[in-house]
């Protein structure tokens, strides 16, 4: 019987222990995996975030050698980042991100989404995330969002803090429809006294404002297939890629109207007959798997304990 994998992890976000990537090495470790010191791992996954050690903040590559002090040997190492950073910031064996257009064998692309969905079918129990509510179904990502019954024809807005683009973006949305905003940047984090959900909160609204934070080719995160789950017509901005993955033809991509002017793009794009072709479309054309993300692993994970 193979002994545990020994998982250290350093620069990554705070509650990374429950991420995706990591529950799935766990599935598909033979022996299990448990958590260690830098110094003690038999992988080390490596984030984009840089961190303080004893109140100084350092760069992740001094950051990485120090925590690698005393060994004889180094660990394999796996760069994961789901924020928009190059594949190869961080030197590594292998690494995973959202980055397009990579032909090293060592990289894997795996789009931030994919790890909101539900894989139960697939015989993986992902990670819940509270913000949204349910996991999000595949199936009826593949679905058209239909007629909108007793919904305003306007859009919801959830955001943390407000900076470019999003502020153009908001101020373009108004100029065509009325839009609901929640989270911190308006201090509207409660609904009947409690936290509330995406699902929530969007359910009366055809449109959801869900820009990216910011542009490359395959940076898409949870935002589009989020605000489709509620049952709203996204309206992002991204990179025009984003057919990749998703049916263009199921969203408004405010990107496309950026030389012409926003107001005028959007105006319309939620004209009633363009309206009714947005509510035909299925996010997803193709069914997403865990295959590729798998496979990869496998190969990350080869004879580390054997």
């Amino acid at each position: 019987m193979k002994r545990k994998l020994k998982i250290a992890y350093l620069c990554q976000y705070p509650g990374y222990e429950q991420d995706f990537v990591i529950n799935l090495i766990a599935g598909l470790h033979p022996g299990g995996v448990e958590v260690a010191s830098p110094r003690r791992c038999d992988l080390l996954m490596i984030g984009p975030f840089p961190q303080r050690h004893f109140g100084i903040k350092m760069r992740i590559k001094h950051l990485l050698k120090l925590s690698l002090a005393g060994r004889t040997s180094p660990p394999r190492t796996l760069y994961q980042t789901g924020e928009n950073t190059r594949w190869n910031a961080i030197p590594a064996d292998f690494s995973i991100s959202s980055d397009l257009g990579v032909s090293d064998r060592n990289h894997f692309r795996f789009p931030l989404w994919m790890s909101m969905f539900d894989w139960s079918p697939e015989g993986f129990q992902a990670p819940e995330v509270g913000r949204f509510g349910p996991l999000v179904q595949i199936d009826q990502m593949m679905r058209p969002i239909g007629v909108q019954q007793g919904r305003g024809h306007r859009a919801v807005l959830l955001t943390s803090y407000l900076k470019e683009p999003r502020i153009s973006l908001l101020n373009a949305v108004k100029e065509v429809m009325e839009v609901d905003c929640y989270g911190a940047a308006f201090r509207r984090t409660t609904l009947t006294g409690r936290r509330f959900t995406k699902m929530e909160v969007s359910q009366d609204n055809v449109f959801a404002l869900c820009p990216e934070n910011s542009m490359y080719p395959g940076y898409y995160t949870e935002k589009i297939p989020d605000a489709f789950a509620c049952g709203c017509i996204p309206i992002t901005w991204c990179d025009p890629n984003v057919r990749h993955d998703f049916n263009p033809r199921a969203l408004i991509n405010m990107a496309d109207f950026a030389d012409t002017g926003y107001v005028g793009g959007l105006r319309a794009a939620t004209q009633p007959r363009a309206l009714e072709e947005l509510r035909e479309q299925p996010l997803l054309l193709k069914r997403p798997s865990l295959d590729g993300i798998k496979e990869f692993l496998l190969r990350v994970l080869d004879g580390l304990t054997s």
